[in-house]
């Protein structure tokens, strides 16, 4: 994936810039390479242009999420950055992901604690707030919900 994005940003070569390369190499090989890559970035940009939109804008709201998990993130928040209405970002993301936009910011935030659960010198407060959460009570009744533990117990299991 990272490569198709690689070349997806790489300048296409302009049909004149083209046809001196070619004119320019010194063995079919090099014509043969120059052309294919030509080609290659020809299709890569036809995939992109047919990729599917919604998959592109899940990916971005779940890198949005990825990144500021630790920030309080709302749905229209999150709307704005994408140039979306609240309910239809609610809608195709549950559809592409098969889980809400709530759910999933938990999970992510869930699973940092339960990193941070590791170190016994934090402070369980200090978890809740460092994952996005101002509430410590908030935290520990929705880490028992989803863990079935509360974050002492799972530290303590550590």
């Amino acid at each position: 994936m990272n490569e198709l994005l690689e070349q997806l940003h790489k300048p296409v070569p302009k049909r004149a810039e083209l046809y001196h390369s070619i004119y320019n190499a010194l063995t079919l090989h090099e014509i043969e390479d120059l052309i294919l890559g030509t080609a290659e970035d020809a299709v890569s940009m036809l995939g992109e242009r047919f990729m599917d939109k919604n998959a592109k804008l899940i990916h971005k709201v779940r890198t949005l999420i990825d990144q500021n998990y630790n920030q309080p993130i709302t749905i229209n928040s999150l709307s704005d950055q994408v140039y979306l209405s609240p309910n239809y970002l609610r809608s195709i993301f549950k559809d592409k992901t098969g889980m809400t936009i709530h759910d999933y910011l938990t999970r992510i935030r869930l699973d940092k604690a339960r990193e941070l659960l590791a170190d016994g010198s934090l402070k369980i407060h200090d978890i809740a707030q460092t994952v996005g959460y101002e509430s410590t009570s908030y935290f520990i009744s929705l880490f028992l919900k989803t863990q079935g533990v509360t974050p002492n117990e799972y530290r303590k299991s550590m």
